[in-house]
């Protein structure tokens, strides 16, 4: 009788504690890494696009990044105007805008002197292009100020 009450509190104890004292907690996931900030600069700050002409940066985000951001300012001098249009677009979308074709974009500024970016781009891999354009002047070459980061995180 006494050795049949020394299991049963000993298999009570052993279903109420784990191996160091700890009640186990069968709902307890393990902890999730925490999301790992990326912050890459886009260009030089300054550029010179060409007359008839457009420059671009290239913008990789890769496989597994979330909450990927282009922001920053631009400026543009030279000619009468002291214009520039800005795009950022994706592989397709730059592909089709080399052609002439109309695309969307994930920013469009326009034919203007300055201008700010913030524009989401997708979750995931991808590659992504910014580009100064200046083909709409004949005989003018323009210098643009920029500066831009790209921010992504990963796990």
């Amino acid at each position: 009788m006494v050795l049949l009450l020394i299991v049963a509190w000993a298999v009570q104890q052993s279903n109420q504690h784990s191996y160091y004292g700890a009640k186990p907690d069968s709902q307890t996931t393990p902890a999730q890494p925490q999301p790992q900030l990326h912050r890459v600069t886009i260009g030089t700050g300054v550029l010179t696009v060409n007359a008839s002409n457009y420059a671009y940066y290239t913008l990789p985000v890769p496989a597994g990044a979330i909450n990927a951001r282009l922001q920053g300012h631009f400026s543009a001098t030279g000619g009468s105007g002291n214009d520039i249009e800005v795009y950022l677009l994706s592989e397709d979308e730059y592909t089709n805008w080399q052609n002439g074709h109309s695309t969307a974009a994930f920013y469009n500024s326009g034919k203007v002197t300055v201008g700010d970016v913030n524009a989401a781009l997708p979750n995931d891999a991808g590659t992504y292009y910014l580009v100064f354009n200046n083909r709409f002047s004949l005989l003018t070459p323009k210098a643009v100020q920029e500066n831009m980061v790209l921010t992504y995180y990963t796990r």
